[in-house]
């Protein structure tokens, strides 16, 4: 009974939902918005993270995009 109790004690916790709020579809791919005010945006199938939209923005500048 003590180590199942013990196994229990070092269970990792579960990692927080982050749920998307927006989705959409442009020209040059596709973006996803999410609750924590990050974007994840897929451009010619590649997908990048994005913290928040000022990083988004100089990521496009950076390809020409913005």
């Amino acid at each position: 009974a003590a180590a199942s109790a013990q196994l229990e004690t070092h269970r990792k916790l579960p990692e927080p939902i982050n749920r998307v709020t927006k989705q959409g579809r442009f020209d040059w791919g596709s973006f996803s918005a999410f609750e924590d005010g990050s974007i994840e945006v897929e451009i010619a199938g590649v997908k990048q993270w994005f913290q928040n939209f000022s990083e988004l923005e100089r990521g496009l500048r950076s390809r020409g995009l913005g």
